[in-house]
């Protein structure tokens, strides 16, 4: 009588890549909710608006991993703490643009969706990584944003060109031109 034999590493491949698959769409259509929210021009509502759809990504990536989320205080906090910074960098890189003239050729509404939907973007990526190495949410930290962030300039994916790229074909986007 023939047995049929079941290769459980390729099994648990295809589950992981199915995963990882559910993640980067859960991650691409929360950066896309994210952005379009972060260039409503009402101060606060957009702050607010990213951090539930950044708290929301995140319940999604854990339940894709199957991490419980008991305790979110961390990730209420982190989501609050992703929204100031993104605020920060939006007005910092305004703030250069108008004395380069570049306010001219970007809007305010498409920094602050840039930077938001960078950020939340990188959320999306840490948890990720988090939830699939087997970890919860209460185990994210600041260190663990800056170890990854650390980690993405030293693989070049992070640069200066890569962000004016995405920048620009945003841009052209807006405009109902392609890159």
């Amino acid at each position: 009588m023939d047995t049929a034999t079941i290769d459980t590493s390729t099994v648990k491949d295809d589950l992981t890549m199915d995963s990882d698959r559910a993640a980067k769409s859960i991650i691409e259509k929360s950066t896309a909710k994210a952005s379009a929210i972060a260039a409503i021009p009402i101060p606060l509502l957009d702050m607010a608006g990213v951090a539930y759809v950044q708290m929301s990504m995140v319940e999604k990536l854990a339940e894709n991993y199957n991490v419980t989320t008991e305790d979110n205080s961390n990730l209420v906090v982190s989501s609050i703490v992703t929204g100031m910074v993104s605020k920060l960098c939006s007005e910092l890189v305004g703030s250069i643009m108008s004395y380069t003239n570049m306010e001219k050729l970007l809007s305010e509404a498409l920094i602050k969706a840039s930077i938001a939907g960078f950020m939340t973007t990188i959320t999306g990526e840490i948890f990720q990584n988090h939830f699939k190495s087997g970890q919860s949410i209460e185990d994210v930290n600041i260190e663990t944003y800056i170890s990854y962030i650390k980690t993405q300039f030293a693989s070049d994916r992070v640069n200066i060109n890569n962000i004016s790229n995405s920048l620009i074909d945003k841009a052209l986007n807006e405009f109902g031109l392609e890159a």
